[in-house]
């Protein structure tokens, strides 16, 4: 197991968009996360989304032996925009969690006005939990971290996309497969992640500086 990446980035705004390439280690980088905020007590409960069930563990993460606060973590497939929507609107309000991971985000929308709409309607949803009476207070803010590949916002005004979603963060990585050390660049900050080689095993976590 892992210290999250992501605790090591500054994190201003609770809505926040991890961008990068394909396979550059966002969904690693988006569960890791979860687990280290269930298991530092920071949160109580998280949504994992994403289109489709994980076929295994993302890389370079592993479950800790004890499992018990994991408890909190659920995960749900929403398969299309339809789908993500209804999440949103309807599941989202009536047991809002204290996290929500959206992965994969980019693969919901086509174009800016797709993006617009679901952003907005998200937003939406947010202001009516914070809203809610104190039987729900504990969920009062909702944190949202999700996922898009670069090439799906490119086209985007960043002006627009900035307005839209206020934090942003830049993913990349690359893989030493003498060492089988992945070396991470998340926003300005440069890590290296050396697996810790069985389920559950200790990685090891290298802050980079000058790099």
């Amino acid at each position: 197991f892992i210290q999250s990446n992501l605790r090591m980035v500054e994190l201003e705004h609770d809505l926040t968009l991890l961008y990068g390439p394909p396979l550059c280690g966002k969904t690693s980088l988006l569960f890791d996360f979860a687990l280290q905020e269930l298991l530092s007590e920071r949160v109580k409960q998280v949504w994992f989304v994403c289109p489709e069930p994980m076929p295994r563990l993302p890389a370079h993460t592993g479950l800790p032996e004890n499992t018990a606060r994991l408890k909190g973590l659920s995960f749900r497939y929403p398969r299309n925009k339809k789908e993500l929507l209804k999440l949103i609107i309807e599941d989202l309000p009536a047991s809002p969690p204290s996290l929500l991971v959206l992965d994969q985000f980019s693969s919901y929308f086509t174009d800016l006005p797709d993006l617009y709409q679901t952003i907005s309607i998200l937003k939406f949803t947010l202001r009516r939990i914070s809203s809610q009476p104190s039987a729900h207070s504990i969920h009062s803010s909702v944190r949202v971290v999700m996922s898009a590949l670069s090439a799906s916002i490119a086209p985007f005004n960043k002006d627009t996309l900035s307005a839209l979603i206020p934090g942003q963060i830049q993913v990349t990585s690359h893989i030493d497969h003498e060492d089988e050390t992945t070396y991470y660049s998340v926003g300005e900050k440069k890590f290296r992640v050396i697996p810790g080689g069985s389920r559950g095993g200790q990685g090891r976590l290298e802050f980079l500086q000058n790099r």
